[in-house]
């Protein structure tokens, strides 16, 4: 009786929990995806990006037939990816495999138009293709066309009806460099974490960035049997990328902006939010040191989207400040290396970005709705990373927090004194920026980690093919 009582609650829970997934699932299937299908042509004829969606989602199943006729005889693994970040996560995986298994067939499909440029050149990739709606009746035909042996997923990016049919079918699925936060909808909302504790119940294996992650999947799945830490595999992405640029002959371009200015401060991936502080602190900055240091310092801004109305905007609070500005497309233009008086150059264009980290005296790091960009890129050039205090989807960003490397900056009058103290020390540059750089070399080894646990999954170790 006793035993009875205990249980019942339990078995409430499971209930509740099942038929929220059953309400969730019905209403993604039966009344979002027909809207976003009805919406996406309406939508695409105002932003460029759901354009370019819409025009990647047509024709989809005739780009696939000759891609599927070129592939080679072995097992095959179905690797699906969001956007860029993403891409450059699972990339380091996907090498590390062929390198470890060379018959393995790779299919890739992504999101985001932003992966167009990195995946289209891919060679480690057998088959790449856009991603078509995620509804039951394309997932199928994705899954009888590809016949893969195993899904990997990167990150966050849970497409429900994927993770689901590939469950049905029993097709081995793992999530990579999984991630989860207390402060994300899928840990604190509750209908949200039961609607993705039985997303998570459909992986066969969750593979996490860092302890806490595993943490707290257990506390949302704590019966799932496959959750282990194995690291983020975008330190792997970042130092390979790193080393390619570092090896390669730097632009006359970049060059000569290292020549004629100094000292350089790189903001790459910026919002408004981000522009509002970074303008009115350089302002700041440059009145104070411009009279007794004889230098030209100058920000160079990288908007995360370089659109014209985003342009205009950095502009306008440039005017504001007073702050001489000029766009990377006309100053690459100018003819004249002496007397530059521009207070800060707005890159835009798309990449690029790496280029300008290695010429930098250090880097700020924009934020979006998701929190903070890509703090690693800047780290690898041994670089001080400042950033706002939206930081907590980054772990890497976390850690260095905590132990005083990272900066995080709450005003534009906060930002200026720690330009003062990082721009002007040359030591303190050196001191922050190698110990960002060795954080991330003792960090990496998560993409062959990786690799083996697909690997283990499917028995692949010693199995011919």
């Amino acid at each position: 009786m006793t035993n009875s009582k205990k249980s019942m609650p339990l078995n409430q829970r499971a209930h509740k929990e099942r038929l929220i997934h059953f309400i969730f699932l019905s209403i993604y299937n039966y009344f979002l995806i027909p809207l976003a299908q009805c919406l996406l042509p309406l939508v695409s004829l105002f932003i460029p990006k759901v354009k370019e969606i819409s025009r990647q989602q047509k024709n989809i199943w005739e780009r696939l037939d000759p891609q599927l006729l070129k592939l080679k005889p072995g097992p095959r693994l179905w690797f699906h990816v969001s956007s860029a970040g993403e891409f450059l996560q699972a990339k380091p995986v996907i090498e590390s495999l062929k390198k470890l298994r060379p018959e393995l067939q790779i299919l890739l499909t992504y999101v985001s138009p932003s992966a167009t440029k990195w995946v289209q050149n891919f060679s480690e990739a057998d088959l790449i293709e856009f991603y078509p709606f995620d509804s039951k009746k394309n997932v199928r035909r994705l899954l009888d066309l590809f016949k893969p042996q195993a899904v990997v997923l990167v990150k966050f990016d849970l497409w429900p009806n994927l993770i689901v049919e590939t469950s049905k079918r029993k097709i081995p699925s793992l999530l990579i460099s999984a991630t989860l936060t207390e402060t994300s909808k899928r840990f604190s909302n509750t209908l949200a974490r039961w609607f993705f504790k039985s997303i998570y119940d459909h992986l066969s294996r969750i593979l996490t960035v860092s302890e806490k992650d595993a943490q707290l999947f257990l506390i949302t799945n704590p019966h799932h049997q496959g959750i282990s830490v194995c690291g983020d595999t975008r330190t792997d992405s970042v130092l390979q990328r790193q080393a390619f640029f570092a090896s390669q002959e730097l632009s006359p371009f970049f060059q000569k902006l290292q020549k004629i200015y100094y000292p350089i401060l790189v903001a790459g991936s910026t919002w408004p939010e981000d522009e509002k502080i970074l303008t009115s602190a350089w302002k700041q900055f440059i009145l104070k040191i411009k009279p007794s240091h004889q230098v030209q310092p100058l920000l160079i801004l990288v908007p995360h989207e370089p659109l014209e109305s985003h342009l205009l905007h950095i502009e306008s609070l440039l005017k504001q400040h007073q702050l001489s500005f000029v766009r990377w497309t006309h100053w690459i233009n100018k003819t004249s290396d002496t007397k530059p008086h521009e207070d800060v150059l707005i890159f835009n264009q798309v990449g690029g970005l790496a280029q300008l980290y290695r010429i930098s005296n250090g880097a700020y790091v924009g934020s979006g709705n998701g929190g903070v960009h890509n703090t690693m890129e800047p780290a690898a050039w041994s670089l001080p990373v400042l950033f706002r205090n939206t930081y907590q989807n980054a772990p890497e960003a976390v850690a260095l927090v905590q132990q005083n490397i990272f900066q995080v900056v709450h005003t534009s009058e906060e930002l200026t004194e720690k330009l003062n103290q990082v721009l002007l020390s040359v030591d303190l540059q050196n001191e922050l920026g190698s110990a960002a750089r060795q954080y991330l070399e003792k960090s990496q080894g998560a993409a062959e980690k990786s690799a083996q646990q697909i690997l283990q999954l499917l028995n692949f170790s010693n199995r011919p093919y």
